[in-house]
């Protein structure tokens, strides 16, 4: 439907064998995960579970792969027993850490800060971590309006309700995904805080462009 090209480096550095969390940045929003967990599905025969804000889960065909993450109300413990579920999995896990997508600061897109739980997660369940990063921006008035809200102090991220405008802007474009060699979950020691391990990891992606 989005008539999209996908170029791949690094898939030699994807083992055939293990449990793994691929860890990306989240340029798009949407698109970037549809593609990343067909990527990923297809080297894996389809054993893949992907986490997702609560946005993305209304996506049906997608639907069985799919993890909401709801920290909020009633669902939070559902939630936080179907994210170990995954993990604990044989499936392959995919995560965006920064949870949001990527913002434009000072000319450079990137991601937020992203969040230490993958970390935890990795160390727990004993999943090398696989860096990814994906070649992709939105549009410039999303951005800007992303900018206009936050220079208004307003703290709802409403440019939110444009990615579905955005998913179908960036259709028949040519995106690159670039996986990087998996870092041990031995690596994530007490050397570092699992925030700064997070940060540590954001790093090789941002590298891998």
């Amino acid at each position: 439907e989005f008539n999209l090209t996908l170029k791949l480096r690094g898939e030699e550095n994807i083992p055939t064998e293990g449990r793994f969390v691929f860890a990306s940045n989240h340029p798009l929003g949407g698109l970037d995960g549809i593609c990343l967990s067909s990527v990923v599905g297809d080297k894996f025969n389809g054993k893949i579970k992907y986490l997702v804000n609560d946005i993305l889960y209304y996506i049906d065909p997608l639907k069985p792969i799919f993890v909401p993450i709801n920290k909020y109300g009633a669902q939070a413990k559902t939630s936080a027993n179907a994210i170990n579920e995954a993990y604990a999995s044989d499936n392959q896990v995919i995560t965006f850490p920064a949870g949001l997508c990527s913002r434009k600061t000072g000319g450079v897109i990137m991601d937020l800060e992203w969040t230490k739980s993958f970390i935890i997660k990795a160390v727990e369940f004993q999943r090398d971590v696989i860096p990814v990063h994906f070649e992709g921006k939105n549009s410039r008035f999303f951005y800007n309006l992303a900018n206009l809200r936050k220079a208004s102090g307003i703290k709802f991220n409403f440019e939110l309700v444009y990615l579905p405008d955005e998913m179908y802007k960036n259709s028949n474009q040519t995106f690159t995904i670039t996986f990087g060699k998996p870092i041990p979950w031995q690596t994530f020691d007490k050397t570092k805080t699992a925030a700064e391990w997070a940060q540590f990891v954001k790093e090789e992606v941002y590298s891998l462009k």
